[in-house]
């Protein structure tokens, strides 16, 4: 399939010293609102304006179908919809903070906790007003169509792979290549994607990074170089180029029906832009993620034409 060409939409506007974008994931839904941050205070990007739904110190992590968002506060989390913010009933000890990943219709959010000095926190789940922890020293990122949670575990050789469903916790394999992997998104048909790093002797040159894919039934997959953020209904995969799990990114990737092909060449016009992550992409094909124009980081767009 020949994939789509792009215009490029600067999401800063004409103010790009309000930096949206520029300190969270972005994430975007079918509807094309945006959820991110903005002066460090989570917000919305809505046909070119921004919304503000929170107070200074929050983060927009996730947006469904709805609009509903979820959003980390440094305490407990937050839950907005249609203006009104409620605390996600979630207790935690002093110093912990909530940091929802994933947020579904009916008020269901996933995500970890943090606390100072420790890698990873406990991995959660929220269903409406029904909360339960799933594992310490682990990380809920995504809500399967099924009703499991997917995310990655911390063991003694590193990050794993693995789904929750009910009080069970199961192990994603690992292709042989592979030591450590994690789970980042899932569509609508169950099919998983994240990504690992390769074992020690197996290292090639350029980045250790593999974007995996595990689609139901079937061994896993490396797709590309690099890291996966997200995948959508019709199988269309978004992600960038580094070296780490939660590094810098080098360059934006989309990845459609067998072939990687880098954002920067998608771009109409494209000018002095680099795209160097793009961390979200809806059913419509847009694309959302972070640019350097010239030398400055921008939040971005990408509209398929």
């Amino acid at each position: 399939m020949t994939p789509p060409r792009y215009h490029l939409i600067d999401l800063s506007g004409p103010n790009p010293s309000a930096k949206f974008g520029l300190r969270s994931r972005l994430a975007i839904n079918d509807a094309g609102t945006i959820a991110g941050a903005c002066d460090d205070r989570a917000a919305l990007w809505e046909r070119g304006k921004i919304h503000f739904l929170a107070g200074p110190g929050t983060y927009a992590w996730g947006i469904n179908p709805k609009g509903e968002v979820a959003i980390e506060d440094g305490k407990s989390g937050l839950f907005w919809r249609k203006g009104q913010l409620e605390a996600l009933p979630i207790q935690t000890q002093p110093g912990e903070r909530v940091v929802p990943r994933d947020i579904a219709e009916g008020r269901t959010v996933v995500g970890t906790t943090q606390s100072k000095g420790l890698p990873l926190g406990q991995a959660w789940v929220l269903k409406g007003t029904i909360f339960r922890w799933l594992a310490d020293a682990a990380e809920a990122r995504v809500l399967c169509p099924d009703g499991r949670v997917a995310g990655f575990a911390h063991v003694a050789h590193g990050d794993v792979p693995v789904v929750w469903q009910s009080n069970q916790i199961a192990w994603l394999p690992l292709p042989t290549r592979c030591k450590t992997g994690r789970v980042t998104a899932v569509n609508a048909t169950g099919v998983l994607v994240g990504s690992a790093m390769l074992t020690d002797d197996d290292q090639e040159e350029g980045f250790p990074t593999r974007a995996l894919r595990w689609r139901p039934g079937a061994s896993p997959e490396i797709l590309f170089s690099g890291v996966t953020t997200a995948i959508n209904d019709r199988g269309w995969i978004a992600g960038h180029q580094t070296d780490a799990f939660e590094g810098v990114g080098a360059g934006g990737v989309l990845w459609i029906e067998g072939k990687k092909h880098f954002a920067d060449d998608l771009i109409e016009s494209r000018g002095h832009w680099h795209v160097i992550e793009v961390h979200d992409l809806n059913n419509k094909g847009q694309l959302v993620g972070q640019a350097f124009y010239r030398d400055e980081l921008r939040a971005v767009l990408l509209d398929p034409r």
